[in-house]
């Protein structure tokens, strides 16, 4: 497989780029308020901002009333880090 769409909740997403297997995102963003248990990515992704990955460069796409975010993920090294993996280094 070369390419996978992930269309999923918080929960999902954080394992995915837990796991290192996050090259490329396109967030979604529309003029709606909604709640739920997960936030946008839910996870122990990096224990601090410092060490957490980057997105760039940003393209933003207008769709009528919703926005898109296109982004390629940066600090490779850095994706698959979670806090239980930088202790054991």
């Amino acid at each position: 497989v070369n390419t996978l769409l992930l269309e999923a909740g918080g929960t999902l997403q954080a394992a995915f780029f837990e796991a290192n297997l996050i090259d490329e995102v396109h967030f979604f963003y529309a003029p709606r308020v909604c709640s739920g248990p997960d936030t946008a990515i839910a996870g122990k992704m990096v224990p601090n901002l410092a060490k957490s990955a980057s997105l760039e460069p940003l393209t933003w796409t207008r769709h009528d009333d919703d926005l898109e975010l296109h982004a390629i993920v940066r600090n490779a090294e850095l994706r698959g880090k979670i806090q239980g993996d930088e202790r054991k280094q």
